[in-house]
């Protein structure tokens, strides 16, 4: 099985106005340990929405001038899907990766319409439907706790099922590291 744990930050919430700035991924192929876990930062220039938000602003720390800065999208948009493709053979049907993130719903809307922005209607040609989401097994795991946690947003989980502070939460890199390590976690509760 193919795995890709994803996670985005964007100028905002809203797929249709706003862009995607940084993408990080990391790469699991079980069937070829070999190579271990492949990770993937892309950084970009928003190709809509021009301005970060100010919940962006606050929650990222970034600022326009530094996202502004970033490699044009079209050309990270051909880096992007050149990784996708040596992995997945979109011909066929059969080969397609898992697509795993925290709240992943947000970051899969955004990815879509990246594709869609760039002219690839093919999305669904590289994974699988439905993407699998740690938070609402994060859910069921943390159900006695939930009454004593502040929130559900993916540091405090990660708090909640590690013990440890999430270091650089909102870079795309550290948040998607620990989406990871809450998967592992998960997941070794099923054996």
């Amino acid at each position: 099985m193919k795995f890709l744990y994803l996670d985005t930050e964007t100028t905002g919430v809203n797929p249709k106005e706003d862009s995607i700035f940084q993408i990080s991924c990391i790469y699991i192929d079980t069937e070829d340990l070999s190579n271990g876990p492949q990770e993937y930062d892309f950084k970009l220039a928003p190709y809509k929405n021009k301005g970060l938000s100010p919940m962006a602003k606050e929650k990222t720390g970034m600022t326009d001038e530094e996202i502004n800065s970033y490699p044009p999208q079209d050309l990270v948009f051909e880096e992007f899907r050149e990784k996708i493709c040596a992995k997945v053979n979109s011909r066929d049907r059969g080969d397609k990766m898992f697509l795993l993130g925290y709240n992943i719903s947000f970051d899969d809307s955004f990815l879509r319409e990246w594709f869609s922005f760039n002219g690839d209607r093919y999305y669904g040609s590289y994974f699988w439907n439905p993407c699998i989401d740690a938070m609402p097994l994060a859910g069921l795991r943390l159900m006695a706790a939930r009454p004593f946690m502040p929130n559900f947003q993916l540091s405090t989980v990660y708090k909640a099922l590690t013990g440890k502070d999430l270091e650089g939460a909102h870079d795309a890199m550290s948040d998607v590291r620990a989406t990871k390590e809450i998967f592992d976690i998960l997941f070794s509760s099923l054996n």
